[in-house]
């Protein structure tokens, strides 16, 4: 018999969370979930779905639920330190289900880890509390909502909340496919720059531009003014700059980012914050001096906005120099210079006199750094035209629409891609449209998803159950709509499927059941 034992996530955390254990003073096994206990069956239909939201579930590893079991009948104490965000709450509560049908006396603390750090983790446990299964409500209703919708309306061709709502955002805009970098001439020093949005429908007039800048009268100084310093990364700002910087695909990248961040090199990755706490940007300082960042200044770091759980990406150690992967250098140093930046002075800049510019190129609000040295020095590109990959277009597409949660951006860019839905300007091509067609209106309005998440967000404060905040959801939506949803659903779940030979380790209408910590 054990006195605790720790649930986290990630197999690759297991090492690093058993240092910072054993740094606070804490004791006890650490076991990994993998990920996710169960999923739904890979089929939409039959629905599995019932009148009261639950959906069928089976185990994803069906050895690990077993190990699970067998470990929660021996331990005393079970601290779920599974990631600080809506899956991780549904992973919680997946493991206080099978904990508390084993071993219904056991005590159950969740605790929430920003960063692997042993001072986070003992203070962390201090502040635990009992596992709330109403935590796990907004990544359950998503979960739930999005197969029940997939289910209902796929009919020969895909439907999905955010996959629908993609297609009509991108068939109702001018699709922003990469960057054109304008390198206006001056009469003497260094060349004007801007950087514009590259379209499928300008490309053709910024290629022709571009070959005429060296016939254009050359640009005189003009005022100058302050330009302010980028905000430190969100998990999709830094997945495009390595995509388009590095190299890495949307998929690696995202990969690399985990890795790193279980290793406890970088902060939680999965975050759509572009700020930080005053303390972390404190806590930067010593490392800004060291990489030179003689101006870096905390106050000037933008904060972490009380709607965003997480704060934006940046690293966890000083020692970048022990980084011996140079992918992940990298990463890590563009990472850094992202959230050191932010605390730099604006960039004083200088722009050209508008008098000898053609008109055109008087609104392309050109300029050139006055501090043309230095690490905080800005760095231009060539001119030229940069198209974005596939995956960069889409994510950027996806995050333009506020569609999306950060931990599920990357397989979502493959999910669009896999369907092969868009053509070379990356609006819907013939498949696109007809799949698009196939969803209500009402639902494949990116304002359905942002009604959602309003809602999601208030339920979760009120510790609201699955059933109020779908119902709550659902009225939003017109009436037959809702019908046809309705008429989806089942009036009980089976209790075993045949064809999918599932194992007897976890009743699949156990896994289905709401469960309480009374």
């Amino acid at each position: 018999m054990v006195d605790n034992l720790w649930i986290i996530e990630a197999d690759g955390k297991v090492r690093k969370f058993r240092e910072i254990l054993k740094k606070a003073g804490l004791t006890g096994p650490v076991f990994a979930t993998g990920g996710h206990l169960f999923s739904a069956p890979k089929s939409l239909h039959p629905l599995l779905i019932d009148r009261d939201y639950r959906d069928f579930r089976i185990p994803v590893r069906p050895e690990r639920v077993e190990e699970l079991r067998q470990a929660v009948k021996a331990t005393h104490h079970l601290f779920v330190a599974t990631d600080p965000d809506d899956e991780g709450d549904v992973i919680a509560a997946d493991v206080g289900m099978i904990a508390k049908s084993i071993n219904p006396g056991l005590v159950v603390t969740r605790i929430r880890l920003s960063v692997l750090h042993d001072k986070v983790l003992a203070k962390a446990v201090q502040e635990g509390a009992f596992l709330r299964p109403e935590d796990s409500v907004p990544g359950t209703v998503r979960r739930v909502l999005d197969r029940w919708i997939g289910g209902t309306f796929s009919k020969g061709l895909p439907v999905g909340r955010v996959f629908s709502a993609y297609l009509a955002f991108s068939a109702t805009r001018v699709p922003v496919i990469g960057k054109v970098v304008v390198r206006y001439p001056a009469i003497e020093g260094a060349a004007y720059s801007a950087t514009i949005p590259l379209t499928p429908d300008n490309r053709k007039e910024w290629s022709l531009r571009l070959k005429e800048l060296s016939h254009c009268p050359k640009a005189v100084p003009g005022t100058t003014k302050e330009i302010s310093r980028n905000p430190p990364f969100s998990f999709g700002d830094a997945l495009l700059a390595l995509r388009r910087d590095a190299g890495l695909s949307i998929s690696e990248g995202a990969r690399k980012i985990q890795h790193l961040y279980e290793n406890g090199i970088l902060s939680y990755p999965r975050t759509d914050s572009r700020g930080l706490t005053p303390e972390t940007a404190e806590s930067l300082l010593p490392l800004a001096r060291k990489m030179g960042f003689s101006d870096y200044d905390p106050v000037r770091v933008p904060e972490k906005p009380d709607t965003s759980p997480h704060e934006a990406l940046h690293p966890m150690t000083g020692d970048l120099g022990r980084i011996r992967d140079p992918v992940d250098r990298r990463i890590v140093e563009m990472i850094t210079k992202s959230a050191l930046g932010s605390g730099l002075p604006p960039v004083l800049a200088e722009e050209p006199g508008p008098t000898n510019l053609p008109e055109w190129a008087r609104e392309l609000n050109l300029w050139r750094p006055m501090n043309r040295f230095g690490p905080d020095r800005v760095v231009s590109l060539p001119a030229g035209i940069y198209p974005d990959p596939p995956d960069a277009a889409v994510l950027s597409g996806l995050m333009e629409a506020g569609l999306g949660r950060p931990s599920t951006l990357p397989s979502h860019v493959m999910k669009i891609l896999a369907q092969n839905v868009l053509g070379k300007d990356f609006r819907p091509n013939g498949k696109g449209r007809a799949a698009m067609d196939k969803a209500p209106e009402a639902i494949r309005s990116e304002e359905f998803t942002r009604r959602m998440e309003t809602i999601l967000r208030k339920m979760k404060e009120q510790g609201a159950s699955v059933q109020s905040a779908m119902r709550e959801i659902l009225s939003t939506l017109p009436e037959p709509v809702r019908e046809q949803m309705e008429s989806a659903l089942a009036d009980e779940l089976p209790a075993d499927l045949s064809e999918e030979n599932l194992p007897e380790i976890v009743s699949p209408r156990e896994i289905a059941l709401d469960w309480n910590m009374d």
